[in-house]
């Protein structure tokens, strides 16, 4: 699972992830084997802002573009209730 569960962890909402961060692996001690390298650590990063993006916008804005042509394109349907 590794990066996905960051880049899902993201997406419902986490502002903080916590990854031990190291610059040898093979080093002595518990979280060097744990840790990212830094061409790792750029990987998450950027695996974790592309599911960022797949998302998309949480506000949904017209441009002028479709502005214009706005009551052309949307239609509504109406009910009334008795």
């Amino acid at each position: 699972m590794g990066d996905l569960t960051k880049g899902g962890s993201c997406l419902l909402g986490a502002n903080n992830i916590e990854k031990h961060f190291t610059l040898n692996k093979p080093q002595k001690g518990a979280d060097h084997k744990i840790s990212l390298e830094p061409k790792e650590f750029k990987l998450m990063v950027k695996k974790i802002r592309t599911a960022e993006k797949m998302m998309g916008q949480k506000i949904y804005k017209f441009n002028s573009k479709k502005k214009k042509k706005k009551n052309i394109f949307l239609r509504f349907i109406t009910a009334k209730k008795k």
